[in-house]
């Protein structure tokens, strides 16, 4: 987990959605639930590679103070992670 928790750190960065990432905390785990439909259209659809690895990404900073984004990784078409970028722990992913 913790190499996936550093590349949504790295993505952060990539999709410059704040430069304040190193004062948050990223949690993530292996995506358990579906998410539902009205929340899942808000991500943003992402490749590297339609083989290799897709994500998706929720700017969450304009509705929330406490979380900053959402993320969906899926490697290989086959297994995804669910992550969370927050400011504090509030949005730590239960286990």
């Amino acid at each position: 987990m913790t190499v996936v928790r550093r590349i949504i750190r790295g993505l952060c960065h990539y999709h410059k959605l704040g430069t304040a990432i190193a004062d948050c905390r990223v949690f993530a785990q292996v995506m358990r639930y579906e998410i539902p439909p009205t929340f899942w259209q808000q991500f943003v659809p992402t490749s590297l590679g339609d083989q290799f690895c897709r994500y998706w990404y929720y700017d969450l900073r304009a509705e929330t103070p406490d979380h900053h984004s959402s993320w969906v990784i899926e490697f290989f078409g086959r297994t995804k992670f669910f992550g969370i970028v927050s400011s504090n722990d509030a949005g730590q992913v239960a286990s």
